[in-house]
């Protein structure tokens, strides 16, 4: 049995880029146009509830610009296939895309650490094999941490081989790690892009203590002239959770804005396009009726990505159920009515408010 909700993985992410299940091609290329346009250091905020595919949407990013790299992963074919004009656009801005779950990596007290490490992880562990200066550069920086962190492969081990000082000991001071942190990113970066861009995602999943502590650090640590930092999370949601640690009054969306210089809202998916494409279709005038409100109500709830996910097989099962079950789907009013319109209701209303 597969877990209800999608999971970004790879194989995932290069199916969405090349089949838009989500519909958000055009949100995609809006997004790396602004990216390649905005002069570092810039923060960014995609700002949308729970549920709504904000995940896909930055590792669909992250892939693109992976792709647009010659020095990561470049596929210009299946780039071009995908984008078109945008593509073209982008090598001339070679990115390095840092893609970093906050909500995974929540149980630690310093968030540098784990923001730090995804750094090494993307820039790939054949730099640090072959002793490119970026490599050696973050090696400088990443002494030891690693080895708390707890990354497999062989970067791992590369980066264990350079053992000495305790990390947090010769870092103590901040001023110190941003001079290292700098160094890096001026010296070094252009080695394997003209600017990086750092996604940080999952925000309003964590806890509040450490959520402040991501957005303090990466706002002191990364405001370097090629440094795009990226926050994915629902800003509602993270300043109630903020209410939770400064009180009820405090107002958590106007302290949240000092973090970034421009929030972008995603589009709400359309339900009927994407459960098409999870299979669920009408094989007969009757359950297309069933499917017409369903669509209709669902839409008007402006249901998320999990949403749809989550009730894509009840559907499906009611659906077989009306096709075996005809005898009932008469041409009277009184046969038609609980199987095409009071069903898909109850359905629907079972998942948003099953108490009632």
């Amino acid at each position: 049995m597969k877990r209800v909700d999608e999971e970004p993985t790879p194989e995932a992410i290069d199916i969405a880029l090349t089949q838009d299940p989500h519909h958000r091609k055009r949100e995609i290329e809006d997004f790396l146009k602004m990216l390649i346009a905005v002069e570092p250091p810039y923060t960014f905020v995609i700002d949308a509830p729970w549920g709504s595919g904000k995940t896909f949407f930055v590792k669909q990013v992250a892939r693109v610009l992976q792709m647009a790299n010659p020095t990561l992963d470049p596929d210009l074919e299946t780039l071009n296939a995908t984008l078109g004009e945008t593509a073209t656009e982008l090598p001339a801005t070679p990115c390095l895309p840092i893609y970093f779950n906050a909500w995974e990596e929540d149980h630690f007290d310093n968030p540098i650490l784990p923001i730090l490490a995804s750094i090494a992880n993307a820039v790939g562990e054949e730099s640090v094999k072959e002793g490119k200066d970026f490599g050696k550069g973050i090696i400088n920086v990443l002494e030891a941490a690693a080895s708390l962190i707890g990354y497999s492969g062989d970067i791992n081990g590369a980066i264990d081989k350079f053992s000495g000082a305790d990390f947090l000991a010769r870092y103590k001071e901040e001023k110190e790690l941003r001079g290292k942190i700098d160094e890096l990113i001026k010296n070094n970066l252009p080695e394997v892009a003209n600017r990086a861009v750092i996604f940080i995602d999952e925000l309003d999943r964590c806890r509040p203590e450490f959520a402040i502590k991501v957005l303090e650090q990466t706002k002191n640590l990364f405001q370097q002239e090629n440094i795009v930092v990226v926050y994915s999370t629902d800003i509602t949601q993270l300043g109630h959770s903020l209410q939770g640690v400064y009180g009820p009054k405090f107002e958590g969306r106007k302290y949240l804005e000092r973090f970034y210089d421009k929030r972008l809202e995603l589009d709400s998916i359309k339900p009927a396009d994407y459960l098409l494409y999870k299979g669920v279709s009408a094989n007969n005038g009757y359950t297309q009726s069933y499917i017409n409100i369903t669509n209709e109500l669902l839409s008007n709830k402006q249901a998320s990505l999990r949403t749809c996910n989550r009730l894509a097989d009840p559907i499906k099962k009611q659906l077989d159920y009306i096709d075996t079950h005809q005898e009932f789907c008469g041409n009277g009013r009184a046969r038609l009515f609980p199987n095409l319109c009071l069903l898909p209701a109850l359905n629907i209303l079972a998942y948003y408010e099953p108490l009632t």
